[in-house]
């Protein structure tokens, strides 16, 4: 991608990336990639984990405005016992959802695995032969030609360019099923009954960078106490 040697697809893919990176903070991390997913899951149970302290809290909101990626949650109180029941039965939805979602998503991913499949050099190669061979395709490639040339018999190919598609139509069976799972828990997630009476960082999506520290009142009134106290014992052993 980097080298603009890639494929047309890949080079549209990479740059339908970069336009949404402007927009929102790490598309590709947050959304689709596998591992971003299982870290949001993990750092649900860190044990060490960016802290707001409750009792300093002012509510002034500047750790939300300063976070880049909206991981700062707002405070919500203890809502009335109708809303509690509607949101409930919206868990109880959600959670009755998800292996739907997930067989969803896996049918959905075997069924674009075949033209996804075209992307791979030698399922390209195969689908351009048996164009050629049938009349769909009326002009040869070279890359078409130079196989043709090499001797080597196009029944091998095509046993090659099938097994690699049922590899594609397994891989889109998990990934659509990873995709449905995550859609189906980021609906449980949201559907959750949640109380907080302060502003807090939300594990799932925080990256400890620290913007927000940076932008609390009373953590630059504490930093500035402790390079006072760290300055004073200097002069000391200056004097």
């Amino acid at each position: 991608l980097y080298r603009r040697s890639g494929s047309y697809n890949m080079l549209m893919l990479g740059l339908i990336f970069l336009l949404a990176g402007v927009i929102i903070g790490r598309p590709y991390c947050r959304f689709l990639c596998p591992y971003g997913a299982l870290l949001n899951i993990i750092s649900r149970f860190s044990w060490r984990k960016v802290t707001l302290t409750p009792q300093d809290c002012v509510h002034c909101q500047l750790c939300d405005v300063a976070c880049p990626f909206g991981a700062i949650a707002e405070p919500a109180g203890i809502p009335s016992e109708p809303v509690l029941r509607k949101r409930r039965r919206w868990l109880v939805a959600a959670i009755a959802l998800v292996p739907i979602l997930v067989i969803a998503g896996g049918w959905l991913g075997a069924q674009i695995s075949g033209p996804m499949s075209r992307l791979n050099a030698r399922v390209a190669l195969a689908w351009q032969l048996a164009s050629e061979d049938t009349g769909r395709a009326f002009v040869a490639t070279e890359a078409s030609q130079a196989f043709r040339n090499s001797g080597r018999p196009v029944k091998e190919l095509y046993a090659e360019a099938a097994r690699i598609r049922s590899q594609f139509k397994l891989g889109g069976w998990l990934w659509g099923g990873f995709v449905g799972l995550a859609a189906g828990l980021q609906l449980v997630g949201l559907a959750r009954i949640k109380h907080r009476d302060v502003f807090e960082p939300d594990p799932a999506t925080c990256v400890a960078c620290g913007r927000c520290y940076t932008h609390c009142p009373n953590e630059i009134i504490r930093l500035k106490r402790e390079q006072r106290a760290r300055a004073i014992p200097l002069k000391l052993v200056k004097n």
